[in-house]
């Protein structure tokens, strides 16, 4: 490879790094950049027609997939920081970022005492009625065995437990419509925990020991099977992040926003009600494997994200990569590569220039 061509890709490479040439352009316009770079040339001392020379080294283009791949020698490589590795395999699970707001429990703490309240009189109403009926058993005893017992005292008690059984049975039913009422205003699983005589959960809410997240997920997002928690930050910060376990789907009533709602249960956290915080939810049930691509192997351009893969020691080729699961450390993980595939993971836009300068050269030979 000649030293025009090596001075021809270093000035394309500094003119795309300079935003001298974007790399989103295509068709006509790349004669136009093919002059930007010569105005580098110009700049460094080297004639015009150095751009115009052909590379006596090039043998028949390589076309892999439908794309042409980039040919440069190791010396070459060297020369420019080419550096390729195989990708370390990594796992993550997918989050998306929504907004969390603590929800005030003290109506459903209301709800509770109403139902206790309510189940005391009941259980005393069944002592009463007991008493009542044993008082008729006994009178009706009496005057079966001709005691001195008018008949109109066996009805009258006889009646004084039948209305004591309806409203026992009033207040028992009561039971049941709180039961439903907070049932629809929580969900049966928050308000069996309120309603059980002893739950630690509830207790631990009641005591502001924990606090109850309120979550709204987008309309095209619902709650993925198998997803029994999510992260929670005040701060925003997700390295920090606490764990929130999922409880169950929030009734919809009065909410007039679409999508899925949720309540999350967040241990050790005592937050005002109201509060807003970052919550983070997995995408997926189980981790997603793939391989970690460094920030320094991708290339922006033409509207998408590409990363060159090595196909022997002399020829890369462009591949597309979705850059949608970033990891803590700042790499991406792909799927785009093979496990026995090398990226480029240094010199990405040196490769990206060389590959232009041969789309420029094509465009001149036709």
């Amino acid at each position: 490879m000649s030293y025009l061509r090596l001075l021809m890709w270093v000035a394309i490479a500094a003119a795309v790094v300079a935003g001298l040439i974007r790399p989103d352009i295509s068709g006509p316009l790349l004669a136009k950049a093919r002059v930007q770079a010569v105005v580098w040339l110009q700049a460094y001392g080297e004639p015009d027609y150095a751009v115009y020379e052909d590379d006596d080294e090039a043998g028949l283009a390589l076309i892999i997939g439908g794309v042409l791949a980039v040919r440069l020698d190791e010396e070459i490589q060297a020369l420019g920081g080419i550096k390729t590795a195989t990708l370390d395999v990594v796992s993550l699970i997918p989050e998306v970022a929504l907004v969390g707001e603590v929800v005030d429990i003290q109506p459903l703490i209301d709800q509770r005492a109403a139902y206790r309240e309510a189940y005391f009189k009941a259980q005393a109403a069944d002592i009463r009625l007991d008493a009542l009926r044993a008082e008729h058993r006994r009178l009706v005893a009496l005057y079966d065995d001709d005691a001195n017992v008018a008949q109109k005292t066996v009805q009258q008690a006889e009646a004084t437990w039948r209305v004591e059984r309806a409203e026992r049975n009033r207040l028992w039913d009561s039971l049941d419509t709180l039961r439903q009422r907070a049932a629809r205003d929580w969900g049966p699983v928050l308000a069996g925990w309120a309603f059980e005589r002893e739950n630690p959960a509830f207790e631990a809410l009641f005591h502001r020991r924990d606090s109850l997240i309120l979550v709204h997920l987008p309309p095209d997002l619902p709650l993925v099977p198998g997803v029994t928690q999510a992260f929670t930050a005040s701060d925003g910060e997700r390295q920090g992040a606490s764990a929130a376990s999922h409880i169950s789907a929030a009734p919809r009533s009065g909410r007039a926003t679409p999508g899925e709602v949720h309540f999350f249960l967040a241990a050790n956290t005592a937050l005002p009600a109201a509060a807003r915080l970052q919550v983070w939810l997995p995408q997926r049930a189980e981790p997603l494997t793939g391989r970690a691509l460094p920030a320094s192997a991708v290339v922006h351009a033409l509207g998408r994200s590409w990363t060159y893969v090595q196909v022997d020691e002399e020829h890369f080729v462009r591949r597309a990569v979705d850059l949608s699961h970033p990891l803590p450390d700042g790499r991406y993980l792909i799927q785009a590569l093979a496990a026995d595939e090398a990226a480029a993971v240094t010199g990405a836009v040196v490769l990206y220039a060389e590959e232009f300068r041969s789309q420029v050269r094509n465009e001149d030979d036709d």
